[in-house]
C-alpha cells in the first residue's frame, strides 16, 4: 500500500474546485467598462486576474507581453490584482518601456465583467492548484494561454493542451498569444466549445455532490 504525506493512497479523494458559473458573463456596457478601464477602442487585450507575489511569476509575463507588443499594435496588458510585488513589477512596466500599455487595476469585485474584454487570459505561475480564475476566464469564453504546471494540466487535458506552454517557454508563449489573436489556430471558433466542458466538470454543484458523497460514505467510520 503506497502512501502521500504520510497517509495511506487508499484513503485519499481528490475533489476538484469548483465555481457558480452563473455569475459569469453578465449582461453590461462593454464600451463603458473599456472606457473606465483607459482601454482605447478596438484595441487587443491580453489579461490576468492574479496575486501578485513571487509565485504568480508576473516578471515573465510582462517579459512575453513586451515581445507580443513588439511585434503588434494595438495590444494593451491588463492586469487585476495586487500583493507584495506590485511596485517592483510597475518599475518593470517603466523599464520596458510599455508603462502607457499595461494597465494595473488592482484588487477587483467585478471580474465577471472584466474578463469577457480579454482576447487572451494569461497565466505564468510557477504552480498552481485548480486555478479559480482560469476556471472564470475559460467560463467566459476566453482563450489562455498558460504554463503547463499544477492543477493547469487538469484543466487543459487532452485535446485543449495546446493551450499549456512549457514554464519558462517565453518564446511559446509569444507564438501562441499571437497566434490566438491572429486566429491562425482557429481557437476562437472552439472556445465556446471547451468552455462548456469546463462548466460542466468544475461546477459548483459537482464539487458540493462529491463532497457530500465523501461524507457520506465515511461518516460511520
Amino acid at each position: 500500500m503506497g502512501v502521500y504525506d504520510n497517509f495511506p493512497r487508499n484513503r485519499i479523494q481528490v475533489i476538484h474546485n469548483g465555481i457558480d458559473f452563473s455569475q459569469l458573463n453578465p449582461i453590461y456596457d462593454k464600451v463603458e467598462k473599456r472606457r473606465e478601464l483607459g482601454l482605447p477602442e478596438g484595441c487587443t487585450v491580453v489579461g490576468t486576474a492574479s496575486r501578485l507575489n513571487e509565485i504568480k511569476n508576473i516578471p515573465m509575463m510582462l517579459r512575453v507581453f513586451k515581445q507580443v507588443n513588439e511585434q503588434l499594435e494595438n495590444v494593451y496588458l491588463v492586469i487585476a490584482g495586487d500583493g507584495p510585488e506590485r511596485k517592483a513589477l510597475e518599475q518593470m512596466v517603466d523599464d520596458f518601456g510599455i508603462a502607457e500599455k499595461v494597465k494595473f487595476i488592482g484588487m477587483r469585485f467585478d471580474l465577471p465583467e472584466i474578463y469577457p474584454l480579454f482576447d487572451v487570459f494569461l497565466l505564468t505561475s510557477f504552480t498552481e492548484g485548480i486555478s479559480v480564475t482560469l476556471l472564470e476566464a475559460l467560463g467566459s469564453a476566453v482563450p489562455v494561454v498558460v504554463t503547463d504546471v499544477g492543477g493547469n494540466k487538469e484543466i487543459l487535458s487532452g485535446a485543449n493542451s495546446s493551450f499549456l506552454i512549457e514554464l519558462e517557454d517565453e518564446a511559446g508563449f509569444v507564438d501562441l498569444i499571437i497566434r490566438i489573436i491572429e486566429n491562425k489556430y482557429g481557437i476562437k471558433s472552439s472556445i465556446n466549445s471547451l468552455s462548456e466542458n469546463i462548466k460542466n466538470k468544475f461546477s459548483e454543484y459537482n464539487m458540493m455532490k462529491s463532497y457530500m458523497r465523501l461524507y457520506l460514505k465515511n461518516r460511520n467510520i
